[in-house]
């Protein structure tokens, strides 16, 4: 049920015994896992600094008074290290990339990528890379998508939870509980239905009354793309401690964090200003042309992540040539930042496709209306581009992606890890 009073107060159903011994096994496996990652302390972070530093090494601890982060470099010194100055914290170490079958979207966007294990009229239980095992309440989920590579649809604004089919069906309704691999959902005409996740590309939960809204600092990604926003409580014996929407502390291994970013008023993401402060207009080759959604948020124009030359952003903006992206800056930065470039994905099909085309853009930046920095031609081999541009003082900025040599065919260009700074 969404209905938090009939929730809480007639249909909370508890677990079997049976379940309970199988989560009490998940729990101690989880302990176990847990203390063997303590032993993996020597996977290398990187810490990419608002003064231009880089440190490379192993996080010690986290003030959480001070919101410092202790660091040992490579060489033996220790570093503290305000996360107002961090710009991101990214983990160097070689590790496969893990995929879930799942996409769970949490009700402040934060996605976890795992495999229901079980389920009642209360939560899920999910398997996951970044956290092993976790139950989530019903109440904090917005979406779940059986397809983990799917793109998320549009928001549920209705006063029912939703089912989507593969099939293309609908049906909307109540949903009564989850079970390890089926659905079970009230219909106002069929009555109680159990549907299996194998019939199903998502499961959309009713608009509740919103949450108490909470501003978290930091972001945490896995390396199963798993992304979490909370605030970090402690970080002690290789384990992060941090507390999320879902109210609870998790523990997250630092080994299985990929990224971990700092929410702060010193620097703003480009790709987390709201649509009224980022204006897009293309301009096509071929007159009469229209592509819609030309400007991709912290993922390609292809929609995959953002990547040039091996390096991987997990912010910044994926766009198609000829993209203006305009910014109103009011003069209230100092500073902006990125890496620009061609997508590996271009890269990857030349090397597919002996007859491929496309593939090279220009980099231009305007402030004021008048040209600042401008690239030669960038193609899929070149390296990426560090651009750090003083803006002060300055109204406006508009970010341009421009034709190449091939008009404007498979010219995915990325703004990888775009910032203003105040």
């Amino acid at each position: 049920m969404r209905d938090l009073d009939v929730l809480s107060l007639q249909n909370r159903q508890y677990h079997t015994l049976q379940s309970l011994a199988i989560k009490t096994m998940k729990y101690t496996l989880f302990f176990v896992m847990s203390c063997l990652c303590i032993v993996q302390l020597n996977a290398n972070f990187e810490i990419s600094t608002l003064g231009n530093k880089t440190y490379t090494g192993n996080i010690i601890k986290f003030d959480k008074n001070r919101q410092q982060i202790s660091f040992s470099t490579t060489g033996n010194q220790v570093v503290n290290i305000f996360c107002q100055d961090i710009i991101k914290i990214e983990n160097t170490a070689s590790l496969t990339k893990v995929n879930g079958t799942e996409k769970i979207v949490l009700s402040d966007s934060s996605v976890l990528y795992g495999k229901i294990t079980d389920g009642s009229s209360q939560a899920i239980g999910v398997q996951t890379n970044l956290l092993e095992f976790k139950d989530i309440d019903l109440m904090y989920i917005k979406d779940i998508y059986f397809d983990g590579s799917a793109t998320q649809g549009p928001a549920n604004s209705s006063e029912n939870d939703v089912l989507y089919f593969k099939s293309g069906d609908v049906m909307r309704g109540i949903i009564e509980q989850f079970g390890q691999d089926f659905v079970e959902i009230e219909h106002e005409q069929l009555g109680k239905r159990k549907e299996l996740f194998s019939k199903l590309n998502r499961v959309s939960f009713a608009a509740l009354e919103p949450l108490e809204k909470q501003e978290f600092s930091t972001n945490i990604v896995g390396f199963d793309n798993s992304n979490l926003s909370g605030n970090i409580e402690d970080i002690n014996g290789g384990i992060i401690s941090l507390k999320t929407v879902m109210q609870d502390t998790l523990r997250i291994p630092l080994s299985k964090v990929r990224f971990m970013f700092f929410k702060n008023g010193r620097f703003v993401y480009v790709s987390d200003l709201p649509e009224k402060k980022l204006r897009t207009r293309y301009v096509p080759y071929f007159p009469n042309m229209k592509i819609d959604n030309v400007v991709k948020r912290d993922q390609s124009y292809g929609g995959k992540p953002l990547r040039i030359r091996g390096q991987r952003f997990f912010k910044g903006l994926g766009v198609i040539s000829k993209t203006e992206i305009n910014l109103r800056l009011n003069g209230k930065f100092k500073k902006f930042r990125c890496y620009a470039g061609v997508d590996d994905e271009i890269a990857e099909r030349y090397k597919k496709q002996s007859n491929f085309l496309g593939g090279s853009v220009v980099f231009r930046i305007l402030l004021d209306g008048k040209t600042a920095y401008q690239s030669n031609i960038v193609y899929h081999f070149s390296k990426p581009i560090s651009i750090d541009l003083n803006v002060a003082n300055k109204n406006s900025m508009t970010l341009v992606v421009d034709f190449g040599d091939n008009a404007h065919v498979n010219d995915y260009a990325n703004w990888g890890d775009a910032i203003l700074v105040r």
